[in-house]
């Protein structure tokens, strides 16, 4: 066997049995069904010589000598590295914050070659980035899961850089990547490479694991970028193992996954990994989400509380179906709406001029979002004077045309969505209200809560909770959830409790 080290992970070839020690130890049981998933290490075809390869993050060497004597250890011979052949810089109006700049001066002083930047939503970690790639003037990939967020790394680039657009390239396809490998490329080109970690993890296992690097080697790439680096994990995990990058840099709002067991390997993962996240006192005074719990007990019985209980747990969808065929769950619902609705009337009056709030409703299912938003509907036609137009109830998924999504995000003031639909990447101006009605985990309920941007008036956006002490469950997770929310971007909390 032979175990290659890289800048940023680690593989062994060929896999031999006697590798499960490790790939089991990097994974975590699956609740309901007999077996390991893994988290960060896998077990890869090589798809051109045959067998299969071990990818993961390092392992002390020392460790994998003394377990595995007849190992083989080396290193991967560094990729070439290019400078940016046409140097850009933030445009003259853009000044980087505090944060962006205090993030940006830890990496250049101390010549860090990696980092993980743990930086609240809304507080400019793209901008971040482009101001850190033009200080190190080196050619770059970033990376996200999401095509979306990807649109706003090249729009951010294109309009708040002096970097000329043709210099981007936007990688979609395998024949680019295949033009790569094989050095059929011309590197000075491009100097900023974007992609989703999956087209590239793909492209490796269905063309050569050992390929990878020869992409980044003609590209001239020094730096890669992980947005979203809780997400997906898998492909990053890949990816480091098979490219030797001098710098890797991580970011998200989040530092953590959604499970106990999965986030035990995520901070292992990133033990050696330095961790940037803003003080707390300029966070604290940059907070403008208040959270708020909506405490309410639809009394269910011992069979209502088993029945939102499957093979896998606690199940999110069946307690929501449950909530919306309890009465006590509306009113506790329109009760808040009612709240919202006599601030915003009150806002108006005031600045008639101004553009009106938003309001985002989450839940779990697309059919729970239809439920939603025709009972919406209703209320607010029972509560609009004559000759007074109600506002107007959208929905927004990813079952919807693209015609509607974009028409629901521009012109709806009351928007029911699910919590995937509404994840990272979507952005909505004037959200003051985000109504969180099922119990998630706490990483989805940072980016919920995030969902809630600063608003021009300097108001304070909320974040309501929607709490059933009806249900042990719900009531046990809450703590750790506020707790969280907390330290992330919560301003302060207070509940309100209904019958």
């Amino acid at each position: 066997m032979e175990a290659v080290y890289t800048t940023s992970g680690m593989y062994i070839k060929p896999y031999h049995k006697k590798l499960d020690i490790i790939l089991l130890s990097r994974s975590v049981w699956v609740q309901g069904s007999y077996g390991k998933k893994p988290v960060t290490a896998y077990r890869v075809k090589d798809n051109i010589n045959g067998g299969s390869w071990l990818l993961t993050y390092r392992c002390s060497k020392s460790w994998l000598q003394s377990t595995y004597p007849d190992i083989v250890i080396s290193n991967l011979p560094r990729n070439k590295r290019l400078r940016i052949d046409e140097k850009f810089k933030l445009n003259d109006d853009v000044v980087p914050t505090d944060i962006q700049m205090s993030a940006t001066q830890a990496v250049i002083e101390n010549d860090m070659r990696s980092a993980f930047f743990n930086i609240p939503t809304g507080y400019g970690k793209t901008l971040l980035a482009a101001f850190l790639m033009s200080l190190l003037d080196t050619k770059a990939w970033c990376m996200c899961y999401s095509t979306t967020v990807l649109d706003q790394w090249k729009k951010t680039l294109e309009e708040m850089t002096t970097m000329d657009a043709s210099r981007i390239k936007y990688v979609k396809s395998g024949s680019d990547l295949a033009k790569m490998a094989a050095g059929d490329w011309d590197p000075h080109k491009y100097d900023i490479y974007l992609s989703t970690p999956k087209i590239l993890s793909m492209w490796a296992e269905r063309n050569g694991l050992d390929k990878l690097n020869d992409v980044f080697d003609t590209c001239g790439i020094g730096v890669k970028f992980f947005d979203e680096a809780h997400r997906n994990l898998a492909n990053i995990v890949k990816i480091n193992a098979l490219t030797n990058v001098e710098r890797t840099f991580y970011m998200s709002a989040d530092f953590g996954q959604a499970s106990q067991d999965r986030e035990a390997l995520y901070y292992k993962m990133f033990k050696y990994t330095p961790v940037i996240k803003p003080l707390e006192n300029i966070t604290r005074d940059m907070r403008y989400t208040i959270g708020v719990l909506v405490r309410y007990n639809t009394h269910p019985s011992l069979n209502d509380i088993e029945s939102v209980f499957g093979g896998y747990g606690f199940s999110h969808h069946r307690y929501m179906e449950y909530q919306l065929s309890r009465d006590n769950f509306f009113v506790a619902l329109f009760s808040v709406f009612d709240a919202i609705r006599r601030s915003d009337e009150k806002h108006h009056a005031e600045h008639p001029d101004a553009p009106r709030y938003k309001t985002l409703v989450l839940c779990n299912l697309i059919d729970h979002v239809d439920l939603i938003k025709e009972q919406l509907e209703l209320y607010y036609q029972e509560r609009t004077s004559e000759g007074e137009t109600p506002p107007k109830v959208v929905r927004f998924h990813s079952a919807m045309p693209h015609e509607e999504r974009e028409d629901a995000r521009a012109n709806g003031e009351i928007i029911v969505s699910t919590y995937q639909s509404m994840g990272v990447g979507v952005d909505i101006k004037n959200i003051k209200n985000v109504i969180s009605l099922s119990p998630v985990n706490n990483i989805e309920a940072n980016q919920a809560a995030g969902r809630a941007r600063a608003l021009a008036d300097g108001t304070d956006a909320y974040y309501y909770m929607f709490v059933d002490d009806g249900f042990d469950y719900v009531k046990r997770s809450l703590p750790y959830r506020l707790q969280y929310l907390e330290q992330q971007k919560i301003k302060s909390i207070f509940s309100i409790k209904y019958s």
